[in-house]
C-alpha cells in the first residue's frame, strides 16, 4: 500500500529469533495484539534481558516491557496515557536509550528514535552521518 513493500516477512511461531540483534515494537493499536501473544512476550524479555541483543519499542508498544517489569531501575518513554507504574524513570522526551533498551514516545519521536537505534547497534558516528543525509526537522519539546 502507498509504495511500501514488504520482503522476506516470517511465521511468528517457529521462527529462530536469536539470528536476529534487534527486536523493534511498532506502535499503534498493534501493541494490544503483541500483549495477547506469549511468544512477542517471550521474545521481549529475550531481548531485554540480554545485553548483545537491542529491544526498541515505540509509542503504545513501549508500555509492554514496562508491563512485563523490564523498566525496573531503568529509564525509558512512551505513550503517556500507557505509562504505569513500572518502576523506572519515564522522561517525558522523544526518545530514551538505557543500555540495550531504546524506547519511543510516539510517531512525533519517530526520527529520534530511529536515531537512537542506530546509535546504540552502529555507533554515534554513524548515526551523524545519518542524520546529516537526512531530510528532517527538529521540533524542540515544551
Amino acid at each position: 500500500a502507498n509504495g511500501m513493500v514488504f520482503a522476506n516477512l516470517k511465521n511468528l511461531k517457529g521462527y529462530d529469533f536469536s539470528v536476529n540483534d534487534t527486536l523493534v515494537l511498532p506502535g499503534g493499536a498493534a501493541y494490544q495484539v503483541f500483549l495477547n501473544t506469549p511468544e512477542v512476550l517471550e521474545q521481549v524479555k529475550a531481548f531485554a534481558q540480554n545485553p548483545q541483543k537491542v529491544l526498541g519499542a515505540i509509542c503504545a508498544s513501549a508500555s509492554i516491557p514496562g508491563t512485563l517489569g523490564l523498566y525496573q531501575g531503568k529509564k525509558y518513554t512512551c505513550v503517556p496515557g500507557l505509562n504505569g507504574d513500572f518502576g523506572g524513570t519515564y522522561e517525558n522526551v522523544h526518545s530514551v536509550i538505557d543500555g540495550n533498551l531504546v524506547t519511543g514516545i510516539s510517531v512525533g519521536g519517530a526520527f529520534d528514535f530511529a536515531f537512537n537505534l542506530i546509535k546504540v547497534l552502529k555507533g554515534e558516528a554513524e548515526m551523524k552521518k545519518v542524520q546529516e543525509n537526512t531530510c528532517w526537522i527538529l521540533l524542540k519539546q515544551k
